[in-house]
């Protein structure tokens, strides 16, 4: 994991931000997050997964939830950040997924995305599954895009400002 994509999570989280890591697998960025952060919902849908983010990650202000993107028991309007690192690109109904997003976000809030550049690379998932920057603007059609960067080699990131209405 390259230091300029936790530096890019990092430098766009605020202290004491409540933060859904959705599609968190084992929860390496939660673990990252978390000394920030004064909640983090660490969400994947892979049981194994959660069970081993749960194992590795003894913060207290973690909460693991075991569900799909689509369908999260996080209250309305309670989270300041949403994190999809290298995870929306495996979502199936990505439309569901983005009106969750809408109702769990505060307005204003922040979406941190993290993905696989489209193209060939010697390591990650097959470019036909990868999402380009603009797949992303088009599926966050609602939200405002504040920042689109490379953030190493093989990674882009983008941060979307939430709805305020």
């Amino acid at each position: 994991m390259a230091s300029t994509i936790v530096d890019f999570i990092k430098s766009n989280i605020n202290a004491g931000s409540v933060i859904a890591d959705i599609g968190c697998g084992t929860g390496r960025f939660t673990s990252l997050i978390a000394p920030i952060a004064s909640l983090v919902y660490c969400v994947d849908s892979n049981e194994d997964a959660i069970n081993e983010a749960r194992r590795s990650i003894k913060s207290s202000n973690v909460v693991f939830l075991n569900e799909n993107a689509d369908s999260l028991s996080i209250p309305d309007h309670s989270i300041d950040i949403v994190l999809l690192a290298f995870s929306f690109h495996d979502m199936a109904n990505r439309e569901s997924v983005v009106n969750e997003i809408k109702r769990i976000i505060k307005p204003g809030g922040k979406v941190i995305i993290i993905d696989w550049v489209k193209e060939k690379t010697p390591m990650g998932p097959p470019v036909d599954v990868r999402l380009s920057e603009e797949d992303y603007i088009k599926a966050f059609k609602e939200f405002t895009p504040i920042q689109v960067s490379r953030v190493s080699q093989y990674h882009y990131g983008i941060i979307f400002k939430a709805p305020v209405s």
